[in-house]
């Protein structure tokens, strides 16, 4: 698969989950669907935020990489830092909604984060 065809592959998926969250945003009633409700709508935005973050983050990569051996591993890095990117956004969210959101969760968020990617950096050694 070329550069080209990723990006317009992600680009699209990450059309359709922006398109199923304003769905889910639109026509589902948190006060009437219960736990489903908020879980779907959290997951369609993670799926996106995902998508939107890793693309973003791709295309960043690519306008100041020229490498082309590099851009397998580009796609690696960003599409992880998109996942740990959107479980910040998502996890912020929901405390916010719970009313646990202080300064020291979003410390805590960016500790695990931080460490997540240090172990996957650690996985990616181990494995060259």
């Amino acid at each position: 698969m070329s550069f080209g065809q990723y990006i317009a592959l992600m680009i699209s998926a990450t059309s359709v989950s922006w398109f199923a969250w304003y769905i889910v945003l639109t026509s589902v009633n948190p006060n009437e669907s219960g736990i489903l409700g908020f879980i779907i709508f959290y997951i369609s935005l993670c799926v996106a935020l995902i998508g939107t973050l890793s693309v973003l983050e791709l295309l960043i990569r690519k306008s100041f990489s020229q490498s082309v051996v590099k851009l397998t591993q580009d796609v690696h890095t960003s599409f992880r830092h998109g996942i740990i990117l959107a479980c910040i956004i998502i996890g912020s969210l929901i405390c916010t909604t719970q009313g646990y959101f202080y300064w020291w969760t979003m410390f805590i968020f960016f500790i695990i984060a931080g460490m997540t990617e240090y172990l996957s950096l650690l996985i990616q050694q181990t494995k060259r």
